[in-house]
């Protein structure tokens, strides 16, 4: 609810949806942008990105706003608190069909116990500079069209669940003995 973006980067991919072969980058867009108030220095720490580095910089929306338009579907590493963020800053995103590259592959049927996308690309062979967004951006893509041995493109699962309905359904104010029964 009060996160700030400091650093934005997304991709347009074109994927073959019979094979999971990435065919290639087809729009992309990245930027800095300054949340206007001190940088917790954690977050410098993870990013090394500090005030000095976002300053002056800001989001435009209109080559995001054409990347998601674009897009049959939209996947982030935890789209939960990527969309959460997303959709306080462009309406179109709520309309979006979002993918958990971390929910919504079942890693654990793949032979990998751990969800962490840093975790996931060392288990693949692979290792990059985390905690920038392009670089994360280029890691996911890379994670989810790797080709491994024996198993199906990850991004097949994601394309397969983008045509399954969820459904939440939140029981509020209810008693906590009728949990199981709910």
């Amino acid at each position: 609810q009060d996160c700030k973006i400091i650093e934005f980067a997304a991709k347009l991919t074109a994927i073959d949806n019979a094979s999971g072969e990435l065919l290639g980058i087809v729009d992309e867009y990245q930027s800095f942008n300054d949340p206007e108030e001190i940088i917790d220095p954690v977050i410098t720490k993870i990013t090394g990105i500090d005030n000095s580095t976002v300053q002056g910089h800001s989001i435009d929306w209109e080559p995001v706003s054409r990347l998601l338009s674009n897009a049959d579907i939209v996947v982030a590493h935890n789209a939960q608190f990527d969309r959460g963020v997303m959709d306080r800053f462009l309406l179109l995103s709520q309309d979006k069909v979002w993918l958990c590259s971390m929910k919504d592959i079942n890693w654990m049927e793949r032979g990998l116990n751990k969800r962490s996308q840093e975790i996931l690309c060392i288990w693949h062979g692979f290792y990059y500079d985390s905690h920038r967004a392009m670089f994360d951006v280029d890691a996911l893509i890379h994670l989810v069209t790797y080709n491994v041995e024996g198993a199906t493109n990850a991004v097949l699962e994601l394309l397969t669940n983008a045509t399954k309905p969820t459904y939440r359904i939140i029981a509020l104010n209810s008693d906590f003995h009728k949990k199981d029964l709910l």
